[in-house]
């Protein structure tokens, strides 16, 4: 069966570099990679919320974030909970 790349834009030397460099990583490695792909993508959300929300505060940011990573129906109970106005998210 032929190679098939996992994304079209990427050549298939390349892809086949990045998985095996991916299958050589320890469990540890893995998860420390993951971590930081989070953490980087998080700083990129919270930076366009900010932009959205200029007269948000960090707090609001957090939540709003937390609102677009999960979705409305499973935010809503949780800030209910915490008695903190739910609003639909609207990025």
């Amino acid at each position: 069966m032929p190679y098939r790349s996992q994304s079209e834009d990427t050549p298939e030397e390349i892809d086949r570099l990045l998985f095996d460099r991916y299958r050589a990583m320890s469990g540890t490695e893995r998860v420390t990679l993951a971590c930081r792909l989070t953490a980087a993508m998080d700083a990129a959300a919270l930076a366009g919320l900010a932009a959205r929300h200029p007269d948000a505060d960090e707090q609001e940011l957090r939540l709003r974030l937390f609102v677009l990573k999960v979705g409305d129906e499973v935010a809503r109970p949780y800030l209910e909970f915490l008695g903190i106005k739910f609003e639909r998210n609207t990025g």
